[in-house]
């Protein structure tokens, strides 16, 4: 967070040697490796998003990155945003139980023509579990943020 930058685009669960091969011909600049802070939602979070961020707008697809009051993994992802846009809540593919890239990237698209004085971070969520089509427990965490009900 330290570094310069206008909107960082985070692509979870996405592997860099496949991404290397391909991310060429979607984006423009230097691809850099770095090390994951975490190796699960929380874990990265936590570590690496210690401060508040009144700069920024965080559009999450990630439903434990959210704008509700209630902490999930031990932190309060809405306390350390200016904003955060679930696109999660409104792009779920109710198939699947999961949000594809798609809706969050119009939805970044979006934000950006509207102009903006805040830093973006647009995370996708890519499908990355054995159990997609298990969306029983999605929809469960989902009723909960909404019902403010912790876990």
């Amino acid at each position: 967070m330290d570094q310069d930058w206008d909107v960082a685009i985070i692509l979870d669960a996405c592997r860099f040697d496949f991404f290397e091969r391909f991310y060429r011909y979607f984006f423009e600049g230097e691809l850099l490796k770095i090390t994951s802070r975490g190796s699960c939602t929380s874990e990265w979070f936590k570590n690496t998003f210690t401060s508040l961020y009144s700069d920024t707008i965080y559009i999450s697809a990630n439903p434990f990155i959210n704008s509700s009051p209630l902490q999930f993994g031990g932190f309060s992802a809405r306390s350390r945003f200016a904003r955060i846009i679930d696109v999660w809540v409104y792009a779920l593919d109710l198939s699947v139980g999961h949000s594809f890239a798609k809706q969050g990237h119009k939805t970044l698209l979006d934000t950006l023509k509207r102009g903006r004085d805040k830093r973006i971070i647009a995370h996708h969520l890519q499908p990355h579990t054995l159990y997609i089509c298990q969306d029983t427990l999605f929809l469960v965490f989902q009723l909960q943020i909404f019902k403010k009900e912790k876990f």
